[in-house]
This record gives C-alpha cells, sequence and structure tokens, in this order.
C-alpha cells in the first residue's frame, strides 16, 4: 500500500519538474504580438496565460488563468492577433490585448 503511494508521489514529482522546466523556457520580457506560447493575452476582462495548465491564480484583483499549449482553447485561439477572433464552444472570442 505504501509502496503505491511512493510510486504516485514519484509521479507527481516528475510531472512538476517538467512543469518547472517549461516555465524556466518562458522569456516573460518577450513582447508577443499573437497567441502563441508564453503569451499573456486578455479576452472579455478576463487574462489567460499559455504556460502550463495550472487553473485560475489571483493577483491582487486580476484572475490569469493558466493554459497548456495543448488546452483546446489555446489551440482555437494560436496565432491570433489583437482584434481577431476565433470560435470555440459555439462562442466567439475575440483577442482584446496581448502582452
Amino acid at each position: 500500500m505504501a509502496q503505491l503511494e511512493v510510486e504516485k508521489l514519484d509521479k507527481q514529482i516528475v510531472l512538476l519538474q517538467q512543469q518547472i522546466a517549461v516555465l524556466h523556457k518562458l522569456d516573460p520580457k518577450h513582447e508577443n504580438i499573437q497567441v502563441l506560447h508564453g503569451a499573456l493575452f486578455k479576452i472579455d476582462e478576463n487574462w489567460y496565460y499559455c504556460s502550463i495548465a495550472f487553473g485560475q491564480i489571483s493577483l491582487g484583483q486580476t484572475n490569469y488563468f493558466c493554459l497548456s499549449p495543448e488546452a483546446p482553447l489555446f489551440i482555437a485561439l494560436k496565432g491570433k492577433k489583437v482584434n481577431e477572433q476565433a470560435t470555440f464552444n459555439q462562442k466567439v472570442w475575440q483577442i482584446q490585448q496581448i502582452l
């Protein structure tokens, strides 16, 4: 029983190490002009960060949703620029700002 728990924890550690490696490769000083891996973009007053699948992070009064490059929403928006749009889940998503 304890061995199974240790194996689960080992897998979680490996996954976290992989995610940390991905984050270290991102350049926060790079200004993006389109939705790509590492981009921070705004849609309908919500901010999205394409980095790793981490869910929602709140900083002050602002919420950021961390998406992986494999996320269906990111795939639909990939390559889009400010004021461009894509349809995802029968909703139109228009890019308002990209950092």
